[in-house]
């Protein structure tokens, strides 16, 4: 492991960005059952990203109206995390197929390759942050 994949490195972005790296590590975590080290490691991003938000709704319901457009997060993570998230976000075959699945609803298929799109913007924005 190499001196920047220990540094703490600091990013602001939009909560609702946060929200979807959430869910995507939660995801991460969840087909990796069999690496310990692994979850562990997912498990403190999503921690990490909880405690910034003192407000993050409890109640699934909530987060329908939660966060404001405009709240920003600043979120403090290893270079490693930083990188788990990134290959996590850059990681869309599978919403990609999704988008192109003739027999899902359209709806469902645009909200894939949004999901997709996004993922990837998201993961070349947190990139060109660490390497500024």
């Amino acid at each position: 492991m190499s001196e920047n994949d220990l540094k703490l490195q600091t990013i602001q972005m939009p909560t609702i960005d946060w929200l979807l790296i959430d869910g995507t590590i939660d995801n991460v975590a969840a087909i990796s059952m069999d690496e310990p080290a692994r979850v562990k490691r997912c498990s403190h991003i999503r921690e990490t990203g909880w405690q910034a938000h003192p407000d993050w709704p409890t109640d699934i319901e909530a987060l329908d109206n939660w966060p404001p457009a405009e709240k920003i997060s600043q979120i403090e993570l290893s270079g490693s995390d930083w990188h788990l998230i990134i290959d996590s976000l850059a990681d869309v075959e599978a919403d990609l197929m999704l988008a192109a699945d003739a027999s899902m609803p359209a709806e469902e298929r645009e909200y894939h390759a949004l999901i997709a799109a996004r993922s990837q913007e998201i993961a070349g924005f947190l990139q060109q942050k660490l390497d500024s």
